[in-house]
């Protein structure tokens, strides 16, 4: 019984101290869970190792402690892999924003253009480079934003940068469809170059809005 109480006694001390070794990682800025669980387990392992060697829990807590390095080191380390994973994610991302910009406008320009297509939606001239001018204005808007990242203000909270443009469109696409549809007999032509103002514009508004405040903000974090 009183073996049981002792090892009892000396694992408490040890959790206890592992304890306080995750609040100083925690502090040094290591806060989400699955870090610290990792580097926890990891700890864990090499103070079993360590007391496999011989050495008394105390030796074995301290060395694993100087195996794994110092609160400071540790952060550095997770902050670098970090940066890279979200490096890697924003390349990603700007790729994407890149092809939806160029792509999407040539194929409907394409289409708008191509004799089959233009034929069966009816389109005049002047309705063919409407459409053309709509998704022009796309892309115009898109790029615009990204290019011209260094006049967007610096707003940190994401959120904040983006939810009110985000809200406000989808609105307007509503309103369009619900509202200025129905009071209106289009023909096909007037409705597809309609379609393509009031759709495509205000998407390439939004995804001139999001790249460019973006990009203003991780050019900032990078000077």
């Amino acid at each position: 019984m009183i073996g049981e109480a002792a090892n009892h006694f000396i694992m408490y001390n040890l959790d206890q101290q592992i304890s306080e070794w995750r609040e100083q990682m925690r502090v040094a800025g290591i806060k989400t869970p699955v870090p610290l669980e990792e580097l926890e387990s990891h700890l864990r392992d090499e103070i079993e190792q360590q007391s496999k060697a011989g050495r008394s829990e105390a030796e074995a807590f301290a060395a694993a402690v100087r195996t794994i390095g110092p609160a400071r080191a540790v952060e550095g380390e997770f902050k670098k892999l970090a940066d890279g994973k979200d490096a890697l994610r924003w390349r990603f991302i700007e790729i994407g924003f890149g092809l939806f910009a160029s792509v999407v406008p040539l194929c409907l320009v394409f289409q708008v253009l191509y004799p089959p297509a233009r034929s069966a939606a009816d389109l005049t001239p002047g309705q063919e480079w409407s459409g053309v001018l709509a998704m022009l204005t796309f892309a115009a808007l898109a790029w615009g934003g990204r290019l011209g990242y260094k006049w967007f203000p610096v707003v940190r909270v994401k959120r904040a940068r983006t939810n009110a443009l985000l809200a406000l469109v989808p609105l307007w696409w509503i309103i369009f469809m619900v509202c200025i549809v129905p009071r209106h007999d289009f023909t096909m032509g007037q409705f597809l170059v309609a379609f393509l103002w009031a759709f495509m514009s205000p998407g390439g508004a939004i995804i001139g809005f999001s790249w460019g405040m973006e990009a203003a903000v991780r050019k900032q974090n990078d000077v």
